[in-house]
């Protein structure tokens, strides 16, 4: 979902999984410019990893790539979409406890994303989100069919989307 620079080679990432909701990884050496693991952990990855635990640390030790479900659409507002959706997944997620539908609605909505890049089609998202988020409980504001998924994710976090600040238009 997420992934943070940590000291000059490390990252921690941010994974959402079916059986335990969202866990924290420290990915060491993935910022190495030879890293194999950097694809993988990229947001957007649905991957296969092993672990250990080092007292409250979470440590990835294996990583590969399953599929990539980011957009494939070079367009901003997709890729602003795409951002906004996986940082309320990231924002309504849930520590160790476990999130199937979560996880299910999440690739989904991802999935649609990716596999209609000619005609975007913001409004099936959209709506997809909106269940999605119903599902969970998320109580909605009232917003027009016109609003974007952007400004559906700011009325439900109640702060603006920090992942894209640049990407406003």
């Amino acid at each position: 979902m997420q992934a943070r620079d940590y000291q000059e080679l490390d990252r921690w990432i941010d994974v959402l999984t079916p059986s335990y909701g969202k866990l924290s990884f420290l990915a060491k050496g993935v910022r190495q410019l030879k890293s194999k693991r950097i694809s993988a952990l990229q947001p957007g990855s649905i991957i296969a990893f092993s672990w250990l635990e080092y007292g409250e640390t979470k440590l990835i030790t294996e990583v590969s790539l399953k599929s990539q479900l980011s957009p494939i659409n070079p367009q901003l507002a997709v890729l602003r979409d795409f951002l906004a959706i996986l940082e309320i997944i990231s924002y309504i997620s849930l520590e160790n406890i476990e999130q199937m539908d979560l996880y299910d609605g999440t690739i989904s909505i991802l999935e649609i994303m990716k596999t209609k890049p000619q005609t975007y089609p913001r409004g099936l998202i959209r709506s997809e989100l909106q269940k999605l988020l119903a599902s969970q409980g998320i109580q909605l504001p009232y917003t027009s069919p016109a609003d974007s998924v952007s400004e559906l994710v700011e009325s439900v976090t109640q702060r603006p989307i920090r992942s894209f600040a640049y990407l406003r238009l």
